[in-house]
């Protein structure tokens, strides 16, 4: 987490690795500084406000009381529903945040009354994690032998996982660089004279291509983990519409981000043709979550999918003119014929294959995502989805404890090791010098 909020993220190359546990903050120090989740959930909302971000690296403990029926007795399992039903809230509420909530039962009798008795359950811990979208690690499944095969590791499977490490900023920035040299399109041909042989036909052949192809599905897999997240409950459950465009930060940043300011690449060129397909795709998938019945009274009003599209959109049409400037209304008619593409495809597809996925908005999202499935990479966006997943009892939350706790100290073990032999190869090399 501390490598995390520095910008340093991971990949790991390896057979099977618990890429949950690394999502359980361990270091946490806890405040009161809420006493109800309706007052957690109403300081979270008010710091987003204000603050522009929730209250980072500000976990907080609740004191969880309950009243029951004199002769009732409190229970472990209402202590982790109450857990549940506030990790729920938080998933609603704030899509592109990710909480753990660790519920630790202890029963007190607080007052009795006549008919009723005022109990505590015990304490929910509140931790801030990894945002949902954040991509910080990310694990190609790969075998112990196929780690030191040659084409294993200059393959397809590294090379998507190392882009995914990237932060969605920097992905950007190397599309750019790989669209653009010397703010001239390089996928055109137009190449600058001072570049040498070599690097002319990195920026201009296939490998240039396909380079530019895997950033884009890198993309893709970023905005589809965070549409994903934001569609977790297809209902408002009370976000309103500024609040949805809020909880997409990564389609807010492409859409505001500049490719280039000169030189834009026409559609129908490579490099054009790579930046359709990458807003044809996001807008298929963004307009395939509505359904018609969401369009009718009430569901128009309380579906967060009819919000999404009508945000998206305007976002990604800003987009659209920012990769192709004059070329924008020759670039909207091939992103209608790719998204007519995308739909005969579908079509085909499910008609052909019974496995295929007879939804279109099910399988748009699958698409996004299709490249980085193929190739047996999973991003910690994918881990820890849903409410369910994010509440721990106190016990699991120990032991995970007691095991960062053992790997820290094998890690200091090693450095100090490291060290000693540093020392001692350094005496023996000054004594042989002196010799």
């Amino acid at each position: 987490f501390a490598a995390a909020k520095k910008g340093i993220n991971f990949a790991y190359l390896g057979p099977d690795f618990a890429l949950n546990e690394l999502l359980m903050r361990t270091d946490s120090e806890y405040g009161e500084w809420a006493t109800t989740p309706d007052m957690l959930c109403s300081l979270l909302e008010q710091a987003r406000d204000e603050l522009s971000d929730v209250l980072e690296g500000q976990d907080c403990s609740l004191k969880i009381e309950d009243r029951l029926w004199r002769w009732r007795v409190p229970t472990e399992e209402r202590l982790k529903q109450i857990a549940l039903d506030l990790q729920t809230r938080l998933c609603n509420e704030h899509p592109d945040r990710r909480y753990i909530a660790v519920y630790e039962y202890s029963p007190t009798l607080i007052s009795k009354g006549l008919f009723s008795k005022k109990c505590g359950l015990g304490t929910i811990h509140v931790i801030a994690t990894l945002d949902s979208a954040a991509g910080t690690t990310v694990h190609a499944k790969t075998s112990e032998s196929d780690q030191h095969d040659p084409d294993t590791i200059l393959g397809d499977e590294n090379l998507v996982a190392l882009l995914l490490t990237m932060s969605l900023g920097e992905k950007l920035i190397r599309l750019r660089q790989l669209l653009y040299r010397s703010s001239i399109p390089a996928l055109l041909g137009e190449l600058d004279e001072s570049m040498s042989e070599n690097e002319e036909e990195f920026h201009s052949g296939p490998e240039a291509e396909h380079l530019v192809s895997l950033v884009v599905d890198a993309i893709c897999a970023d905005l589809a983990n965070e549409m994903a997240a934001v569609l977790a409950t297809r209902w408002r459950a009370g976000l309103s519409a500024d609040q949805v465009e809020r909880s997409m930060p990564l389609l807010r940043e492409l859409c505001s981000f500049v490719i280039s300011e000169h030189s834009p690449h026409p559609p129908g060129s490579p490099g054009g043709d790579h930046l359709v397909r990458l807003i044809a795709r996001l807008r298929f998938c963004l307009l395939s979550q509505a359904r018609f019945w969401e369009w009718l009274p009430p569901f128009i009003f309380t579906r967060r999918t009819i919000a999404l599209r009508n945000r998206s959109s305007k976002l990604l049409k800003e987009f659209t003119e920012l990769c192709f400037g004059e070329h924008r209304k020759a670039a909207e008619t091939h992103i209608k014929q790719a998204l007519r593409y995308e739909k005969r495809v579908h079509k085909n597809l499910r008609d052909q294959d019974s496995a295929t996925e007879k939804r279109r908005w099910k399988y748009s999202q699958a698409l996004l995502q299709q490249p980085i499935r193929q190739l047996g990479v999973t991003t910690d966006a994918e881990i820890l989805t849903t409410p369910e997943e994010r509440v721990f009892s106190q016990s699991v939350y120990d032991a995970v404890h007691k095991h960062d706790e053992q790997a820290e100290i094998e890690r200091k073990a090693l450095v100090a090791a490291s060290a000693e032999s540093r020392k001692t190869l350094l005496l023996e090399k000054h004594a042989m010098d002196f010799e």
